[in-house]
């Protein structure tokens, strides 16, 4: 039998909720469902009509967003002078999980 090992991994909290404006337009990423309403998911989503007629297929604002997504996920956060935990690449929040490998 397999003896998994705990280990602790911090993601930035961008990873569930991250929103920027692009325009007149906000994208979102976080979890939500497509078509169908009992398999959510994270992925993007924009306020404008081409991403809503275009069935969830990712728009240009949503192109141009995903530039500035974070999205970190490592065994390392930094240090803030405070004494919390911060994400490397945004100095944001992070938090933790635990997998087992």
């Amino acid at each position: 039998m397999t003896d998994y090992t705990i280990e602790t991994r911090y993601h930035c909290k961008s990873c569930k909720y991250w929103e920027r404006n692009i325009g007149k337009h906000v994208v979102v990423f976080d979890e939500h469902s497509h078509k169908n309403q009992y398999n959510y998911q994270y992925d993007y989503s924009c306020s404008c009509e081409a991403y809503k007629f275009g069935k969830g297929k990712h728009c240009k604002h949503i192109m141009e967003a995903r530039n500035w997504h974070c999205q970190w996920e490592g065994r390392t956060p930094s240090c803030l002078p405070n004494g919390e935990l911060a994400c490397p690449s945004c100095f944001s929040e992070v938090f933790a999980l635990q997998h087992a490998v």
